[in-house]
């Protein structure tokens, strides 16, 4: 049995050398995943071993006369599993994505593409193969997530972080927000700035009541080029657009909200 080395992680400067101890310097990996100061480094280590295994994978079955239907059962049963780990645990490139995904339809057709990846995404009962849509995947990963950390019944240690992060947003209720990373008042994490974009993705709501839109957060109501999250607006019951009209058209005055405990500080402009 080796020796265990400390390793500090998230540390700002990883040339410090405290309690006397060898802290080593070269990647380290935890249950499957490399870690690193060296941030470019960690995510080649940890993305070549599944595309390398990818390509040899390609490769051996490209010889075989297959089916469309049958070079599709394939990639869903011996390639993309080779990723599903990775894409639960790290921010995969758009790019390298990309090229996961250009592998696998040029492993299908030989050469270029021949129907419109759209279409054979689709069912076959409505024209398509049932194709993997490996964006869509990628994206389900984090909504998952998500889905998690908005389960009560879901306890764990990893909620703590994420909470604390989102606290100026609001806390959960980021998740109902109109928002876009770019116009957020905080910085946050790049992957759990990767869990809120691909969110947003998948609960797009169209036609939703104006009334109805969270005034926090929202990316179409700025200030100094950011969007605002008033923590005690919210704790008010002022989250709703709707919650600043006493009825349709006629805004609520500040008399009636300097009842409800706001006071002149609170004044949005």
């Amino acid at each position: 049995m080796t020796k265990p080395k400390p390793y500090g992680l998230g540390w700002r400067s990883h040339t410090d050398k405290p309690f006397g101890v060898r802290w080593p310097t070269s990647p380290i990996k935890i249950t499957g995943i490399y870690f690193s100061y060296n941030v470019k480094l960690a995510y080649q280590l940890n993305m070549q071993g599944p595309l390398d295994s990818l390509k040899k994978c390609l490769q051996l079955w490209s010889s075989r006369s297959l089916t469309l239907i049958g070079k599709t059962q394939i990639i869903k049963s011996l390639m993309i599993p080779k990723f599903l780990y990775m894409f639960n645990l790290i921010v995969v490139k758009v790019e390298d994505i990309k090229q996961i995904n250009n592998l696998l339809y040029k492993f299908v057709w030989k050469g270029p593409d021949k129907i419109a990846r759209n279409s054979m995404i689709g069912d076959i009962g409505q024209g398509g193969i049932n194709f993997l849509d490996i964006f869509a995947l990628y994206d389900s990963f984090r909504v998952k997530w998500v889905q998690r950390f908005l389960n009560p019944n879901i306890v764990h240690p990893w909620k703590m972080f994420l909470s604390f992060y989102l606290r100026p947003l609001g806390g959960r209720l980021i998740f109902r927000c109109n928002y876009e990373i770019k116009y957020l008042p905080v910085a946050l994490p790049q992957f759990y700035q990767s869990l809120l974009h691909s969110w947003s993705k998948s609960t797009t709501q169209v036609n939703t009541s104006s009334a109805n839109i969270v005034i926090w957060n929202n990316a179409q109501i700025l200030i100094n080029g950011k969007s605002v999250c008033y923590l005690d607006f919210i704790a008010k019951g002022i989250v709703y657009i709707a919650d600043l009209y006493i009825r349709k058209g006629h805004f609520k005055t500040w008399n009636v909200l300097n009842q409800l405990g706001l006071t002149q500080s609170h004044l949005l402009l």
